[in-house]
């Protein structure tokens, strides 16, 4: 079974948005809140033009999909892995 990256991204890869952001997902986590609740999240580097500073975000990958709807993937990540169950705990 294929991997959809704009559903399932994983590190390594690559998206150019829309609106000419890259988005380069550089690591996933579970963040877990106060009553134990886990949400699978991401950290990625977007990188909005050319002379402008790329900015690191971290949050949830629905919230994340949202932002990189109708993006453009430039580059997919070798990993096949999608499973959450061994991806570490973070405390948010």
């Amino acid at each position: 079974m294929m991997r959809n990256p704009l559903s399932d991204p994983l590190p390594g890869d690559i998206f150019i948005a829309p609106n000419g952001h890259v988005y380069e997902i550089q690591e996933r986590f579970v963040s877990v809140d106060e009553s134990g609740k886990e949400t699978p999240s991401l950290q990625a580097k977007r990188i909005k033009g050319e002379h402008i500073e790329p900015e690191i975000m971290r949050t949830s990958v629905s919230v994340l999909c949202a932002k990189m709807r109708g993006s453009t993937i430039s580059q997919q990540s070798k990993e096949s892995d999608i499973s959450w169950k061994m991806v570490k705990r973070v405390q948010g």
